[in-house]
């Protein structure tokens, strides 16, 4: 992390940071203030937040493109009332924050130590974290600090502008939003505003398999019974790492439960981003297994009932997507208390 070639590219950005934290931009900007700064290498948006006007978390977020800013709604349109625990761990973005000393992980503490910077006090060491859906948050690259080195000096220019007055993020139309675009001029990159209407992420096209030869056995030896399972995904609530240098991630549990007795039928793990392979075949194996085919399948995943659908269908499963998943509320509830109740082993980053 802190090797020879990068030790300039850090010694800027925690330069950076620090002009950041000094400005304290939280006494008057919210974490509702969003605005864009164009990557000038790549031209993709980040979308960037300020947080810690309820002086809790101090940061500069930055949610990079439109899947970045999907997370980023999906986390502002939260039930204040009723959160979802979970949530964090599906946000897109990079994060510089001011957090305690115990807070920073070895590698932080060592390139700070090579720079000669000290810090003391509480919400005060620079802190530069990625944060991935279903991983835990990890050390940024080499391209992540050259953005965010040209990113900061124009949320400064965008936060100090604000202070005269929050006018400056207020659009000229409906759903636009203030951005920071640069343009190259020779050797160096010239900034202006620009009123954008963000893109989000264009609806998925999610392929369902089907094996109509499986299917045709299933529906030759299995008995069709009165009987509604209820079905979901979410993170285990623990990070695991599969090699000592390799980024923690939170595996996802797939939960297959009966409705009646709330009892487990089938469940496995898989790592982020290869749920979407198993869920069928779960699905058919717990009925070859069991011999049953349930008259209903609850569900509140719209992938989950894209893929299972060909296949349901087929075997006469009504499916049924709602979020009154009683059965499956039970068993995440009762994992979430397990795990809550468990000390942290401190390996992981924080």
């Amino acid at each position: 992390m802190a090797r020879p070639s990068l030790i300039h590219k850090w010694k800027t950005l925690y330069e950076l940071a620090i002009q950041f934290k000094e400005k304290e931009y939280w006494e008057w900007m919210y974490d509702s203030d969003l605005f864009g700064v164009q990557n000038p290498r790549t031209g993709e948006i980040g979308y960037c937040c300020v947080m810690g006007n309820l002086g809790e978390h101090y940061a500069l977020a930055v949610y990079p493109g439109a899947e970045g800013l999907a997370t980023y709604i999906e986390l502002a349109n939260q039930d204040p009332d009723n959160p979802d625990p979970m949530i964090l761990l599906s946000q897109k973005c990079l994060q510089v924050s001011f957090e305690n000393r115990e807070q920073l992980h070895k590698e932080d503490h060592e390139v700070i130590k090579k720079l000669g910077l000290k810090f003391r006090g509480a919400n005060n060491w620079p802190l530069f974290r990625n944060y991935s859906p279903g991983y835990l948050p990890w050390f940024i690259n080499e391209e992540e600090i050259d953005f965010l080195t040209a990113l900061i000096p124009q949320a400064m220019d965008v936060c100090d502008r604000a202070a005269e007055s929050l006018d400056v993020l207020k659009p000229p139309r409906e759903a636009q939003m203030l951005v920071r675009v640069a343009e190259a001029k020779g050797k160096e990159w010239i900034w202006r505003d620009e009123w954008q209407t963000p893109a989000l992420p264009a609806p998925e096209h999610i392929e369902a398999p089907i094996d109509q030869l499986r299917l045709h056995k299933i529906l030759k030896t299995a008995q069709k019974i009165d009987a509604t399972w209820e079905f979901d995904y979410f993170h285990f609530p623990e990070g695991v790492r599969d090699g000592s240098k390799e980024r923690p991630y939170f595996p996802l549990m797939l939960i297959w439960a009966d409705q009646r007795s709330s009892m487990i039928l089938s469940h496995e793990i898989s790592r982020p981003g290869e749920y979407r392979d198993l869920i069928l075949n779960q699905f058919l194996k717990l009925i070859e297994r069991s011999g049953a085919i349930p008259r209903q399948v609850w569900l509140q995943q719209d992938d989950a009932r894209a893929i299972l659908e060909p296949s349901a269908k087929t075997l006469g499963v009504e499916l049924e997507l709602t979020s009154d998943l009683e059965a499956i509320d039970d068993i995440f509830n009762h994992m979430l208390g397990f795990f809550g109740s468990r000390k942290s082993s401190g390996g992981f980053l924080h």
